[in-house]
């Protein structure tokens, strides 16, 4: 599998949903909890 360039509009919206979870978390570990789930369902998609 070749490498996958990011273009600059997925880098920001990426950058931009991150803020997005930091915000709406009492703290880091819940935001990290987050994303793990996030990144957990979205290879579950990927699977399907």
């Amino acid at each position: 599998m070749g490498e996958e360039v990011m273009t600059d509009y997925q880098y920001e919206t990426v950058l931009k949903s991150i803020i997005l979870i930091l915000k709406g978390c009492k703290d880091l570990d819940e935001a990290q909890k987050k994303i793990e789930s996030l990144l957990k369902e979205n290879k579950n998609n990927e699977d399907a």
